[in-house]
C-alpha cells in the first residue's frame, strides 16, 4: 500500500531574533512546480522513504544553532485505499515525516516548493 501527502506542514525557524513563521498546506493548492517536488519527496528514497520511520533528511553534522535559519517540512501521510471506493485500512492513522534542512543548503530540486512555502508562512511567534 502506497502513502499519499494529505497535508504540509512548513516552519521556518532560527535567525536572530528566533522568531518562527509557518503555513500548512494540501497539496492539491500546490501550484503545478511546486505541487510537482513536494511528490518527488516520495519518490525519493533516502528523502522521504525509509520504512515505519522517515529517514533523516539533514545531514547527521547539522549543528544546532539558535541563530541558523532551518526549513521544516512535515509531511502528514494517509495510506490510500486499497481500491477505487473503499478507505483505507480502519485503524490506520496517518503517519508523519519530517524532514529539515538549513536555509543555507536546502537541495535545488525543491527551491520552488520552499519559495512558495516561504511566501506563504506567516508569523507563529517565538518558541
Amino acid at each position: 500500500m502506497d502513502d499519499t501527502i494529505a497535508r504540509l506542514i512548513f516552519r521556518e525557524s532560527g535567525g536572530f531574533t528566533g522568531l518562527q513563521r509557518g503555513c500548512t498546506v494540501e497539496p492539491g493548492a500546490l501550484p503545478a512546480a511546486p505541487r510537482g517536488e513536494l511528490q518527488s519527496l516520495l519518490q525519493a528514497p533516502t528523502r522521504a522513504r525509509g520504512g515505519a520511520a522517515p529517514s533523516p533528511p539533514s545531514p547527521p553534522d547539522m549543528p544546532e544553532m539558535p541563530d541558523m535559519q532551518v526549513y521544516t517540512l512535515e509531511l502528514v501521510m494517509q495510506p490510500e485505499a486499497r481500491a477505487e471506493g473503499e478507505s483505507a485500512l480502519p485503524g490506520t492513522a496517518p503517519q508523519h515525516r519530517v524532514l529539515r534542512y538549513p536555509a543555507s543548503d536546502v537541495p535545488e530540486d525543491l527551491s520552488a516548493l520552499i519559495g512558495y512555502l516561504r511566501d506563504h508562512a506567516r508569523p507563529l511567534g517565538p518558541r
